[in-house]
């Protein structure tokens, strides 16, 4: 009941479409045995991988852990291949940026690929400047496969939120006006009154309740800004459920220094916000023409979304 599988499944359906072939490496659940044996499970595995040709290889990253990408980079010495990264998280912005030992470690694995499909111009400067050198290609956004309707969006209805809600404590201080519809794991006992928890839902069929005005996301513990780890990586990274949310021609709520901000204002698709105290007076200040205009351009985005537009756009310049 999390999106954490959906992102890297939709890739892999989006990169069969284009000619692609899955590789599905299942780890060994002892931890000696993949100590001892990874490699050779990958060289197995990739055994055809390069043989008589140039291959490219695209790693969905992170693999289980650094040590195994670097089996992967053993079984692949002597190979024609191109060694292709699509990063869907680095855990040296996230979780382990005070750590300098694993942020050097990490940069490490990823000068190793021949290339990087990163999230966006944000992480790219990152990267560049903490010393990663190979080619990289900016992904935009996450694609998201959605095959349910369209949202019937309208701004007097309510603000949607869908996620982790573990994650998401600034939900019990948020006293707003506007009505808040949430969906997803780990409930908290006590929200607010204008804040109803209308339980988990698969990510394939949530899309069918996101019924609202807007789709919100933020992270962290405060209202007044995105806080916390993952509040500080979304500077940084791409949040899947912008892509939910927009796939279904919703219309979101970001923090203006989230570095998806980019996105939704150079594409109009919702409003950025410093803080959400100041969404009541900011939506009363929005017109039914400005909404609409919004509205739209999520549907004209949601269709490149559900076609894999942005997965492909990005492979096809592994070439250029």
């Amino acid at each position: 009941m999390t999106g954490m599988v959906k992102p890297k499944k939709d890739i892999s359906q989006i990169l069969a479409r284009e000619g692609y072939k899955s590789i599905r490496y299942t780890k060994r659940k002892n931890r000696i045995s993949r100590f001892l044996f990874s490699i050779f499970d990958f060289k197995k595995l990739l055994k055809d991988v390069g043989k008589t040709k140039e291959d490219t290889l695209l790693v969905q990253y992170p693999l289980y852990s650094r040590w195994g990408t670097k089996q992967l980079f053993g079984a692949l010495r002597n190979k024609k291949v191109i060694k292709v990264a699509f990063i869907h998280d680095i855990e040296a912005l996230r979780a382990n940026k005070e750590n300098k030992k694993l942020v050097d470690g990490e940069l490490e694995v990823l000068n190793k690929f021949d290339t990087l499909i990163v999230h966006n111009s944000a992480m790219k400067r990152w990267l560049v400047d903490n010393g990663i050198k190979c080619k990289m290609i900016e992904l935009e956004i996450f694609d998201y496969l959605n095959n349910k309707p369209l949202v019937q969006t309208a701004i007097g209805k309510p603000i949607i939120f869908a996620g982790n809600l573990g994650k998401a404590p600034f939900l019990e201080k948020l006293y707003i006006d506007k009505k808040i519809i949430l969906f997803g794991v780990n409930q908290k006992g006590k929200y607010p009154d204008n804040i109803y928890y209308k339980g988990a839902k698969d990510p394939d069929d949530l899309p069918l309740f996101l019924d609202g005005s807007f789709g919100l996301v933020w992270d962290g513990s405060k209202v007044d800004t995105n806080s916390g780890i993952l509040g500080e990586y979304t500077r940084y990274n791409n949040p899947h459920k912008v892509s939910l949310y927009l796939s279904s021609g919703l219309p979101v709520i970001v923090w203006s220094e989230a570095a998806i901000a980019k996105f939704v204002k150079e594409n109009n698709v919702g409003i950025v916000v410093d803080s959400l105290k100041e969404i009541d007076e900011i939506l009363k200040a929005v017109t039914i023409s400005e909404y609409n205009l919004m509205t739209e351009n999520a549907q004209n985005v949601a269709e490149k979304l559900r076609t894999g537009f942005f997965t492909k756009q990005a492979v096809k310049q592994l070439n250029i």
